[in-house]
């Protein structure tokens, strides 16, 4: 299997595609890419998306060429410019410093293409050879050269056009990316009828004549060679001791919990049983033993605790989705947990016990959660689900504690409709504008003015009793 399925396999299709157009040099060497990719950052379908959200795709380049070693040998040194060398080797040499100076080469380019080797449907393909770098904006990445033989008309294309032959190497662009590690990409004349064009001569300076790397680095301050150090710094992703990168969903008390059932304690990964043990959010879910429990035994979380006695936990794909779902039978009845990479993303608790203090304390990333028989909410419910815009439904709910929701970014709704009395801190930190809708029809008594203030600017759909109808002024009631 190449670099490239295997990359696609471990890592998703749009990293591999990413891959393919980045790093065509370094897929010349087969298995080198995907080494450097699986040493440096644990299997992650959602690598690239988080590169690309956080704009760190030229640093995510500058990680994986600063570990390549050369395997060139020592380099010859020089003192001759590169025009000179370049005219040793038979070509004229031009630096592109605008983009006119750019398309002035268009000309060596064939814009429909031939008919080659190449079929779709068993029908033969037009491939066009003009470089994107005529698309316009390279300059801004890349510094800019083209290369052209002397006798650059006595070079007729082959019959079976191949990357280094006499016609592809008629005239090359050689082109350095911008930045920390300024990487060489030496591009065919035949563009895209062969295949990798934009790996020429394997991106080695040395192959079109020896001393010509060096030449390039004294005379335009290039770092083509030398060993540089860059580690890239992505958000929910931290480094083990080994110098891996994995992604984390929490990190509590130096304690990183990972997709793929994975925890790290003290920069060191933590063996499982993952035929037995399923790790969400924070928790452990212990399959085989039927137990909800902590690894770290100082997290203070009295979700465990709701679950009183469990007969049954199973777990079941969904349909075509890649979320799952966790089905607990315990006291009696069935709840329900849907997950995705380690996250809780929905649930749904269907025991009639009070909710004691600290339920889903530390819980970021729940889109739903329904406590369709809880009578009480004690203090610090969900305080701080910050990542996710929640739907939180409390059907029988007529008391609910201070602290509660206390920190949440985004709530779509809340209805608690049987709820009399609301302790302190409601609400308190959240911002409101996203609120669909507001149920608490039955409020009798509610410890934070502060909250009434909040609502009284409420645009959404408020459902509020009598008495909080008459004392809050400028609302919207329905």
């Amino acid at each position: 299997m190449n670099d490239l399925k295997l990359i696609k396999k471990y890592y998703g299709e749009k990293m591999a595609q990413k891959c393919s157009s980045l790093f065509s040099d370094i897929l010349d060497t087969e298995g080198l890419l995907f080494e450097i990719l699986s040493r440096n950052f644990y299997y992650s379908k959602t690598l690239w998306d988080d590169i690309e959200s956080e704009k760190m795709i030229e640093e995510f380049k500058d990680t994986i060429y600063c570990c390549i070693k050369s395997d060139k040998g020592e380099l010859v040194d020089t003192d001759k410019t590169p025009f000179e060398l370049m005219d040793e080797a038979g070509y004229i040499l031009y630096e592109c410093k605008t983009e006119e100076d750019i398309q002035s080469f268009r000309k060596y380019y064939d814009k429909l293409g031939k008919t080659y080797d190449r079929y779709v449907n068993g029908i033969p393909q037009r491939v066009g050879e003009e470089l994107c770098t005529f698309n316009g904006g390279r300059l801004k990445e890349c510094t800019v050269f083209f290369a052209v033989k002397k006798n650059v008309d006595e070079y007729k294309r082959a019959v079976s056009p191949e990357r280094e032959d006499d016609y592809s190497t008629s005239v090359i662009s050689i082109q350095f990316r911008k930045g920390m590690n300024n990487t060489v990409s030496i591009k065919s004349r035949y563009n895209h009828t062969v295949e990798r064009p934009d790996a020429t001569l394997r991106n080695d300076l040395e192959r079109i004549i020896p001393g010509l790397t060096r030449s390039f680095e004294k005379y335009y301050n290039l770092n083509i060679s030398k060993e540089t150090e860059s580690y890239i710094e992505l958000h929910n992703y931290m480094m083990d001791k080994n110098g891996k990168m994995f992604k984390f969903n929490y990190e509590i008390n130096n304690v990183y919990y990972c997709p793929n059932n994975m925890i790290i304690d003290n920069f060191s990964y933590v063996n499982v049983e993952p035929e037995s043990i399923l790790i969400l959010d924070y928790f452990i879910f212990d399959l085989k033993n039927k137990t909800i429990r902590f690894y770290d035994e100082n997290i203070v979380d009295s979700f465990p605790a709701a679950f009183e006695k469990i007969d049954k936990m199973e777990v079941h794909k969904i349909n075509d989705s890649t979320k799952k779902e966790l089905l607990i039978y315990h006291d009696g009845v069935i709840s329900k947990i849907i997950f995705e990479d380690g996250v809780i993303c929905e649930l749904e608790y269907n025991g009639n016990m009070k909710v004691i203090d600290c339920f889903m304390d530390y819980s970021k990333y729940m889109y739903s959660i329904k406590l369709s028989n809880a009578e009480v909410i004690e203090k610090g419910f969900l305080p701080s689900n910050f990542f996710a815009r929640i739907s939180i439904d409390l059907p029988n709910v007529k008391t609910i504690k201070s602290n509660c929701v206390c920190e949440n970014d985004w709530i779509k709704s809340f209805k608690a409709p049987k709820v009399t009395n609301i302790g302190s801190n409601f609400l308190d930190e959240t911002d409101i504008k996203f609120l669909e809708e507001l149920d608490l029809s039955s409020l009798i008594n509610i410890e934070d003015e502060n909250f009434l203030k909040k609502i009284s600017e409420f645009d959404g759909i408020l459902k509020i009793s009598d008495k909080y109808k008459e004392i809050i002024n400028g609302s919207k009631v329905l």
